[in-house]
């Protein structure tokens, strides 16, 4: 077996290429053994994470999103833990009564502070499904102006988003579990578990 700064060349010519992986010299018995290993230890963090969590709504996004971090598809179970986070904002914002929501999207609209002097864009919400189709970046930044969220929560949370949109989209990123794991714990503390969304 020869080594090289990102990949190794196994006998009969097999090579395993992985940019940047500390298991990319490791021969593929081993590579699989490990990726079992953490992935079962990473499962079971993530399964700890949510263990507080108690509403149906929620579950069944984050019992899918755990399933596929089992089956190592850490993009696909970034976009289901997303859903859990949309549904609980979508639900908070909601609970103001669709008038109110409308009036907090035009206060913002009309404050010039740092964070919120880019918000330009007017909505008429008249029925729920309405705040569905509201940007979700949107309404992440409508939680910091009702201060649900302070600057730095929002920042997470936005950094969140942004890694749920990279895995949602055709890219060449791929998040490791430790990214999963950093991933989830900021999404419960910020949003699933904060009493300010309950």
């Amino acid at each position: 077996m020869s080594y090289g700064a990102t990949h190794a060349t196994y006998p009969r010519g097999r090579t395993i290429v992985v940019p940047g992986s500390k298991t990319a010299l490791l021969p593929v018995s081993l590579r699989v053994k490990h990726d079992a290993l953490c992935c079962g230890w990473q499962v079971r963090t993530l399964r700890k994470l949510v263990q507080p969590i108690s509403a149906p709504e929620l579950l069944k996004y984050l019992d899918e999103s755990i399933r596929c971090a089992e089956a190592n598809c850490v993009r696909g179970s970034v976009v289901l833990a997303w859903c859990a986070v949309a549904f609980k904002v979508h639900e908070k914002l909601v609970s103001l009564g669709l008038p109110q929501l409308e009036t907090e999207f035009e206060k913002m609209r009309l404050d010039h502070g740092m964070m919120f002097k880019h918000f330009t864009k007017v909505y008429k919400v008249s029925t729920n499904p309405d705040v569905q189709e509201i940007a979700d970046a949107h309404l992440i930044l409508l939680c910091r102006f009702l201060t649900y969220l302070d600057d730095t929560e929002y920042k997470h949370l936005k950094a969140a988003l942004d890694l749920r949109n990279g895995c949602g989209h055709p890219t060449g990123y791929q998040p490791d579990p430790v990214k999963l794991q950093a991933y989830f714990a900021d999404i419960t503390q910020l949003v699933l578990l904060n009493p300010k969304f309950a």
